[in-house]
């Protein structure tokens, strides 16, 4: 269950980033509509306006999202990449409680935020669980090649 919540998780990461680098346009109008912001002045000139924004929001939104998702999938069934799961399982930790952060200290509560950082806090917890589980078989694996 914990691998196919994490393999749900990488896909939709990888999905989410491309989104991000393909039309960051599209995809911050789609925040803020959900965030229930008035889009009407927005909308007129977010690209043309602030393209040096939405050159950041591409590279550190999108790049690092699809990186985290690529990542993450590439390391589930891998025994010589399995501790790249727990750097991950920190990054995960740290996004989710940032998010989580935000209507604590100056946002307005916002539902889809905080389901997004318990989500993102839970990512991180299932990575360490996956991560043990695979660097314990790795040992186990290697025990017994030795003993043979």
């Amino acid at each position: 269950m914990v691998l196919i919540l994490l393999v749900i998780n990488s896909v939709a990461m990888i999905v989410w980033g491309a989104w991000v680098i393909i039309s960051p346009e599209s995809h911050a109008l789609w925040l803020l509509d959900l965030a229930e912001v008035d889009l009407t002045d927005v909308e007129e000139g977010f690209s043309s306006s602030y393209p040096a924004m939405v050159g950041y929001y591409r590279a550190i939104f999108g790049g690092l999202i699809l990186t985290l998702g690529v990542t993450t999938l590439s390391a589930l069934w891998s025994y010589e990449r399995a501790s790249w799961l727990q750097p991950l399982a920190w990054c995960f930790l740290g996004i989710g409680l940032a998010r989580l952060s935000g209507p604590i200290l100056i946002d307005e509560f916002n539902l889809f935020i905080l389901g997004e950082g318990a989500g993102e806090c839970l990512i991180a917890l299932l990575l360490g669980i996956h991560a043990q589980r695979l660097l314990a078989d790795a040992y186990l694996e290697d025990e017994d090649e030795e003993e043979e």
